[in-house]
């Protein structure tokens, strides 16, 4: 047949024989592992741990305390009631997280109180050992009689 091409199936694949490899004599190889670096940071200083009473928070709180009374204008006020505030200082000073935690029925107190508050926006940094916990302030008025605790 012109343009193909026959294929001749007699043909019989030849069998190959494998030789097996030589041996090669066994050498003890170490297998050395490059040891690894071990990068660790230093440690960082241990922060000392909060004491809400301890001299230097004490002394920092009374200040801060000072700082917002003298934005206090106990004059204004009529009559009696006690009202709680709470806020937390962040590393750089500023007063952070204010708010009320007890309203008084005493309208003049409660506006008096958030006037401080909002007049003192920042403070000297705190204590290395303050790390954010709640400050709290509690103001009790009496006729002219006043008690501002903190804690």
């Amino acid at each position: 047949m012109p343009g193909k091409t026959a294929i001749n199936n007699n043909l019989k694949p030849k069998h190959i024989q494998h030789q097996p490899e030589p041996k090669a004599a066994k050498t003890a190889v170490e297998v050395v592992q490059p040891k690894k670096e071990i990068i660790t940071e230093p440690p960082k200083p241990a922060q000392p741990a909060y004491n809400p009473n301890s001299p230097v928070m004490l002394r920092y709180k009374n200040n801060l305390r000072a700082a917002l009374f003298s934005k206090f204008a106990v004059g204004s006020i009529q009559g009696s009631g006690e009202c709680s505030i709470s806020f937390s200082v962040d590393r750089t000073g500023k007063i952070i997280n204010r708010k009320f935690t007890k309203e008084s029925s005493n309208k003049g107190l409660n506006d008096t109180v958030y006037y401080m508050l909002m007049s003192v926006p920042r403070f000297s940094p705190p204590p290395d050992e303050y790390n954010g916990e709640t400050i709290r302030m509690n103001f009790k008025i009496n006729n002219g009689d006043y008690e501002i605790t903190i804690f």
